[in-house]
Protein backbone atom coordinates (compact mmCIF):
# COMPACT_ATOMS: atom_id res chain seq x y z
CA UNK A 1 0.00 0.00 0.00
CA UNK A 2 2.53 2.28 0.26
CA UNK A 3 4.48 1.74 -2.10
CA UNK A 4 1.37 2.37 -4.07
CA UNK A 5 1.12 6.00 -2.87
CA UNK A 6 4.88 6.86 -3.45
CA UNK A 7 4.45 5.85 -7.01
CA UNK A 8 0.98 7.86 -7.01
CA UNK A 9 2.45 11.11 -5.44
CA UNK A 10 5.73 10.73 -7.32
CA UNK A 11 3.43 11.41 -10.70
CA UNK A 12 1.79 14.24 -8.85
CA UNK A 13 5.50 15.82 -8.37
CA UNK A 14 7.17 14.64 -11.96
CA UNK A 15 3.89 16.44 -13.35
CA UNK A 16 3.69 19.76 -10.94
CA UNK A 17 0.18 18.88 -9.79
CA UNK A 18 0.81 19.62 -6.32
CA UNK A 19 2.93 22.88 -6.24
CA UNK A 20 6.48 21.12 -6.50
CA UNK A 21 6.92 20.19 -2.74
CA UNK A 22 9.01 17.36 -2.46
CA UNK A 23 7.87 13.64 -1.30
CA UNK A 24 9.48 13.61 1.66
CA UNK A 25 8.04 16.92 2.56
CA UNK A 26 4.54 15.55 2.92
CA UNK A 27 3.11 13.75 5.44
CA UNK A 28 0.54 11.12 4.06
CA UNK A 29 -2.89 10.91 6.11
CA UNK A 30 -4.57 7.22 7.20
CA UNK A 31 -6.89 8.84 9.22
CA UNK A 32 -8.00 11.35 12.00
CA UNK A 33 -9.52 11.29 15.14
CA UNK A 34 -11.23 13.91 16.76
CA UNK A 35 -12.58 15.34 19.89
CA UNK A 36 -13.65 17.79 21.99
CA UNK A 37 -12.81 18.76 25.99
CA UNK A 38 -13.34 22.53 27.51
CA UNK A 39 -14.10 23.88 23.85
CA UNK A 40 -10.77 22.93 22.20
CA UNK A 41 -10.32 20.57 19.28
CA UNK A 42 -8.29 17.16 20.17
CA UNK A 43 -7.30 15.48 17.04
CA UNK A 44 -4.75 12.60 16.84
CA UNK A 45 -3.37 12.05 12.83
CA UNK A 46 -2.16 8.97 11.91
CA UNK A 47 0.38 8.86 8.75
CA UNK A 48 1.92 6.57 6.92
CA UNK A 49 5.52 5.64 7.84
CA UNK A 50 7.64 2.85 7.07
CA UNK A 51 7.56 -1.07 6.91
CA UNK A 52 3.57 -0.41 6.97
CA UNK A 53 3.67 1.01 10.41
CA UNK A 54 2.40 4.70 11.32
CA UNK A 55 2.85 7.57 13.16
CA UNK A 56 0.72 9.62 15.65
CA UNK A 57 0.86 13.33 16.11
CA UNK A 58 -1.57 14.43 18.72
CA UNK A 59 -2.65 18.07 19.35
CA UNK A 60 -5.16 20.37 20.47
CA UNK A 61 -6.40 23.80 19.71
CA UNK A 62 -9.18 26.08 20.19
CA UNK A 63 -10.53 25.65 15.98
CA UNK A 64 -9.77 22.69 13.90
CA UNK A 65 -7.67 24.85 11.89
CA UNK A 66 -5.44 25.43 14.58
CA UNK A 67 -5.18 21.85 16.17
CA UNK A 68 -4.27 20.85 12.41
CA UNK A 69 -1.69 23.53 11.96
CA UNK A 70 -0.03 22.56 15.46
CA UNK A 71 0.15 19.02 14.54
CA UNK A 72 1.61 19.41 11.15
CA UNK A 73 4.34 21.61 13.06
CA UNK A 74 4.92 18.76 15.16
CA UNK A 75 5.24 16.54 12.09
CA UNK A 76 8.05 19.21 10.39
CA UNK A 77 5.91 18.01 7.12
CA UNK A 78 2.61 19.00 5.17
CA UNK A 79 -0.32 17.27 6.14
CA UNK A 80 -1.72 14.91 2.47
CA UNK A 81 -4.82 14.30 2.75
CA UNK A 82 -5.75 13.14 -0.71
CA UNK A 83 -5.38 9.42 0.53
CA UNK A 84 -7.95 9.48 4.05
CA UNK A 85 -9.40 6.63 4.93
CA UNK A 86 -11.44 7.64 7.79
CA UNK A 87 -12.24 10.62 9.89
CA UNK A 88 -13.14 9.40 13.51
CA UNK A 89 -15.71 10.93 16.08
CA UNK A 90 -17.21 11.40 19.20
CA UNK A 91 -20.64 13.23 20.25
CA UNK A 92 -18.97 15.62 21.89
CA UNK A 93 -18.14 17.26 18.32
CA UNK A 94 -20.33 19.19 16.18
CA UNK A 95 -19.85 17.35 13.32
CA UNK A 96 -21.40 20.32 11.35
CA UNK A 97 -17.75 21.36 11.88
CA UNK A 98 -15.65 18.63 10.43
CA UNK A 99 -17.84 18.44 7.60
CA UNK A 100 -17.18 22.03 6.29
CA UNK A 101 -13.60 22.16 7.14
CA UNK A 102 -13.31 19.42 4.88
CA UNK A 103 -15.70 20.53 2.33
CA UNK A 104 -13.40 23.79 2.16
CA UNK A 105 -10.05 21.86 2.03
CA UNK A 106 -9.44 21.37 -1.91
CA UNK A 107 -6.86 18.93 -1.09
CA UNK A 108 -9.52 16.31 0.76
CA UNK A 109 -10.82 13.13 -1.42
CA UNK A 110 -14.41 12.91 -1.16
CA UNK A 111 -14.46 9.08 -0.15
CA UNK A 112 -13.48 8.80 3.23
CA UNK A 113 -15.52 7.15 5.70
CA UNK A 114 -16.85 9.08 9.05
CA UNK A 115 -17.13 6.55 11.93
CA UNK A 116 -18.14 7.41 15.30
CA UNK A 117 -16.19 6.20 18.79
CA UNK A 118 -17.12 6.36 22.26
CA UNK A 119 -13.18 5.87 23.65
CA UNK A 120 -11.35 8.67 24.18
CA UNK A 121 -8.51 7.57 22.75
CA UNK A 122 -7.96 4.73 19.88
CA UNK A 123 -4.51 5.14 18.42
CA UNK A 124 -2.58 2.27 20.88
CA UNK A 125 -0.35 0.65 18.60
CA UNK A 126 2.04 1.92 15.91
CA UNK A 127 1.85 -1.14 14.32
CA UNK A 128 -1.96 -1.20 13.53
CA UNK A 129 -2.80 1.15 10.67
CA UNK A 130 -6.42 2.55 11.94
CA UNK A 131 -7.50 3.84 8.48
CA UNK A 132 -6.84 0.73 6.31
CA UNK A 133 -8.69 -1.58 8.58
CA UNK A 134 -11.89 0.39 8.60
CA UNK A 135 -11.49 1.09 4.94
CA UNK A 136 -10.87 -2.48 4.27
CA UNK A 137 -14.07 -3.05 6.79
CA UNK A 138 -16.66 -0.70 5.42
CA UNK A 139 -18.73 -1.86 2.36
CA UNK A 140 -17.94 0.11 -1.18
CA UNK A 141 -21.85 1.57 -1.11
CA UNK A 142 -22.15 2.70 2.05
CA UNK A 143 -23.91 5.85 2.94
CA UNK A 144 -21.25 7.03 5.80
CA UNK A 145 -18.43 8.81 3.34
CA UNK A 146 -18.18 12.32 3.14
CA UNK A 147 -19.49 12.79 -0.28
CA UNK A 148 -22.47 10.97 0.76
CA UNK A 149 -23.13 12.87 3.83
CA UNK A 150 -22.74 16.08 2.28
CA UNK A 151 -24.96 15.11 -0.82
CA UNK A 152 -27.86 13.96 1.84
CA UNK A 153 -27.24 17.13 3.75
CA UNK A 154 -27.75 19.33 0.58
CA UNK A 155 -30.43 18.01 -0.47
CA UNK A 156 -32.37 17.47 2.92
CA UNK A 157 -34.37 14.40 1.94
CA UNK A 158 -31.63 11.80 3.83
CA UNK A 159 -29.78 11.43 6.64
CA UNK A 160 -27.15 9.32 7.50
CA UNK A 161 -25.67 6.57 9.76
CA UNK A 162 -22.22 5.88 10.34
CA UNK A 163 -20.13 2.93 11.68
CA UNK A 164 -19.05 2.78 15.30
CA UNK A 165 -15.48 1.99 16.37
CA UNK A 166 -14.82 0.61 19.95
CA UNK A 167 -10.86 1.22 18.87
CA UNK A 168 -10.06 -2.20 17.51
CA UNK A 169 -13.29 -3.73 15.30
CA UNK A 170 -16.19 -2.39 13.64
CA UNK A 171 -19.84 -3.23 15.26
CA UNK A 172 -23.23 -1.16 15.49
CA UNK A 173 -24.01 2.16 14.33
CA UNK A 174 -24.98 5.58 15.43
CA UNK A 175 -27.75 7.67 13.06
CA UNK A 176 -27.32 11.56 12.63
CA UNK A 177 -30.72 14.13 11.28
CA UNK A 178 -29.38 17.34 10.22
CA UNK A 179 -25.71 16.37 11.13
CA UNK A 180 -27.00 15.87 14.93
CA UNK A 181 -26.53 12.81 16.41
CA UNK A 182 -29.72 10.88 17.04
CA UNK A 183 -29.81 7.15 17.69
CA UNK A 184 -27.30 4.27 18.32
CA UNK A 185 -27.88 0.67 17.04
CA UNK A 186 -26.09 -2.35 17.98
CA UNK A 187 -24.65 -5.00 15.97
CA UNK A 188 -28.07 -7.20 15.46
CA UNK A 189 -29.92 -4.34 14.43
CA UNK A 190 -27.48 -3.11 12.26
CA UNK A 191 -28.40 -6.45 10.33
CA UNK A 192 -31.64 -5.21 9.85
CA UNK A 193 -30.07 -1.77 8.15
CA UNK A 194 -28.26 -3.50 5.80
CA UNK A 195 -30.75 -6.12 5.09
CA UNK A 196 -33.06 -3.01 4.24
CA UNK A 197 -30.78 -1.64 2.39
CA UNK A 198 -31.02 -4.76 -0.13
CA UNK A 199 -27.59 -5.71 -0.07
CA UNK A 200 -25.96 -7.76 2.48
CA UNK A 201 -23.72 -10.88 2.21
CA UNK A 202 -23.41 -11.20 5.90
CA UNK A 203 -25.08 -13.76 8.93
CA UNK A 204 -28.69 -12.60 10.11
CA UNK A 205 -28.98 -13.95 13.85
CA UNK A 206 -32.46 -14.99 14.35
CA UNK A 207 -34.77 -16.34 17.43
CA UNK A 208 -36.00 -19.88 18.25
CA UNK A 209 -38.26 -20.24 21.52
CA UNK A 210 -35.23 -19.21 23.99
CA UNK A 211 -32.51 -19.80 22.10
CA UNK A 212 -31.13 -19.25 18.37
CA UNK A 213 -29.81 -19.50 15.35
CA UNK A 214 -27.63 -17.70 12.22
CA UNK A 215 -28.40 -17.77 8.74
CA UNK A 216 -25.87 -17.12 5.92
CA UNK A 217 -26.92 -14.86 3.51
CA UNK A 218 -27.03 -16.00 -0.06
CA UNK A 219 -28.81 -13.71 -1.83
CA UNK A 220 -31.19 -10.85 -1.30
CA UNK A 221 -34.07 -8.78 -2.64
CA UNK A 222 -35.75 -6.01 -1.04
CA UNK A 223 -38.63 -4.03 -2.54
CA UNK A 224 -40.39 -0.68 -0.83
CA UNK A 225 -44.17 -0.03 -2.42
CA UNK A 226 -45.44 3.16 -1.55
CA UNK A 227 -49.19 3.49 -1.52
CA UNK A 228 -51.53 4.26 1.46
CA UNK A 229 -48.98 2.23 3.85
CA UNK A 230 -45.48 1.50 2.81
CA UNK A 231 -45.06 -2.44 2.44
CA UNK A 232 -41.67 -3.87 2.38
CA UNK A 233 -41.34 -7.07 0.54
CA UNK A 234 -37.91 -8.87 1.31
CA UNK A 235 -36.63 -12.32 -0.58
CA UNK A 236 -33.68 -14.25 1.44
CA UNK A 237 -31.63 -17.22 0.26
CA UNK A 238 -29.74 -18.61 2.77
CA UNK A 239 -27.85 -21.05 4.49
CA UNK A 240 -27.35 -22.14 7.88
CA UNK A 241 -24.64 -20.82 9.63
CA UNK A 242 -24.87 -22.21 13.43
CA UNK A 243 -27.83 -23.82 14.77
CA UNK A 244 -28.62 -24.14 19.00
CA UNK A 245 -32.70 -25.19 18.33
CA UNK A 246 -33.91 -28.26 19.15
CA UNK A 247 -35.28 -29.12 16.00
CA UNK A 248 -34.24 -31.76 13.63
CA UNK A 249 -33.74 -29.86 10.20
CA UNK A 250 -32.70 -32.70 8.31
CA UNK A 251 -37.06 -33.10 8.42
CA UNK A 252 -38.88 -31.06 5.87
CA UNK A 253 -41.56 -30.40 8.61
CA UNK A 254 -38.49 -28.91 11.38
CA UNK A 255 -37.18 -27.15 8.71
CA UNK A 256 -40.15 -25.65 7.43
CA UNK A 257 -41.03 -24.40 11.01
CA UNK A 258 -37.51 -22.86 11.19
CA UNK A 259 -37.91 -21.03 8.16
CA UNK A 260 -41.58 -19.72 9.17
CA UNK A 261 -39.70 -18.52 12.76
CA UNK A 262 -36.79 -16.79 11.02
CA UNK A 263 -39.89 -14.90 8.76
CA UNK A 264 -41.82 -14.26 11.86
CA UNK A 265 -38.49 -12.62 13.68
CA UNK A 266 -36.95 -10.63 10.52
CA UNK A 267 -40.64 -9.10 9.81
CA UNK A 268 -40.71 -8.11 13.71
CA UNK A 269 -37.28 -7.08 13.70
CA UNK A 270 -38.04 -4.66 10.64
CA UNK A 271 -40.94 -3.07 11.67
CA UNK A 272 -39.11 -2.16 15.10
CA UNK A 273 -36.40 -0.69 13.40
CA UNK A 274 -38.62 1.53 11.30
CA UNK A 275 -40.66 2.42 14.55
CA UNK A 276 -37.58 3.51 16.05
CA UNK A 277 -36.55 5.61 12.98
CA UNK A 278 -39.97 7.28 12.69
CA UNK A 279 -39.51 8.17 16.78
CA UNK A 280 -36.15 10.03 15.64
CA UNK A 281 -37.48 11.23 12.23
CA UNK A 282 -34.07 9.66 10.89
CA UNK A 283 -34.23 8.87 7.18
CA UNK A 284 -31.20 6.80 6.88
CA UNK A 285 -33.07 4.68 4.71
CA UNK A 286 -33.73 7.38 1.40
CA UNK A 287 -37.52 6.86 1.67
CA UNK A 288 -38.38 10.09 1.40
CA UNK A 289 -36.78 10.35 -1.75
CA UNK A 290 -38.81 7.21 -3.48
CA UNK A 291 -41.89 9.07 -1.76
CA UNK A 292 -40.83 12.54 -3.98
CA UNK A 293 -40.14 10.19 -6.79
CA UNK A 294 -43.11 8.96 -6.96
CA UNK A 295 -45.38 11.71 -6.02
CA UNK A 296 -42.87 14.61 -7.39
CA UNK A 297 -43.49 15.98 -3.92
CA UNK A 298 -43.00 15.35 -0.34
CA UNK A 299 -45.98 16.48 1.53
CA UNK A 300 -46.39 13.32 3.71
CA UNK A 301 -43.05 11.90 4.82
CA UNK A 302 -41.59 8.76 6.14
CA UNK A 303 -42.30 8.51 9.24
CA UNK A 304 -46.01 9.77 8.83
CA UNK A 305 -46.54 6.41 6.99
CA UNK A 306 -47.77 3.11 8.40
CA UNK A 307 -45.41 -0.15 7.45
CA UNK A 308 -45.81 -3.79 6.60
CA UNK A 309 -43.07 -5.89 6.22
CA UNK A 310 -43.74 -9.56 4.46
CA UNK A 311 -40.41 -11.58 4.49
CA UNK A 312 -39.70 -14.97 2.90
CA UNK A 313 -36.68 -17.00 3.62
CA UNK A 314 -35.49 -20.01 1.74
CA UNK A 315 -32.96 -21.99 3.61
CA UNK A 316 -31.21 -24.77 1.07
CA UNK A 317 -31.03 -28.00 2.52
CA UNK A 318 -27.01 -28.01 1.42
CA UNK A 319 -26.39 -25.32 3.77
CA UNK A 320 -27.78 -27.69 6.67
CA UNK A 321 -25.55 -28.48 9.77
CA UNK A 322 -26.25 -31.86 10.83
CA UNK A 323 -26.34 -33.24 13.71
Amino acid sequence: MKKIIILILCLFVMTGCYNYIELDELAVVSSIFIDKEDDNFKIGIEVYDEDDKVQIFDDAGPSLTEAFNSAEEKSKKKFYFRHINAVIITDRVNIEDIVYYFFRNPDTNDNFAFVYTNEDKIYEDEEVNIGELIKNNIDDDDLCSFFEIMKGHINKLRDFAVPMFDGKKLGGMKTYKDLEPKEEFDSIEEEIFKVLKNKYDGFLHSECGDKDFVINIDSIKTDFKIDKKIKIDIKLKTSIQEMNCNLDITKVKDLNKLQDMAEKDLEKRMLEFMDTLKENETDILGINTLIKNKYKKLDKKFNEYDYEANADIHIYKKGLLLK
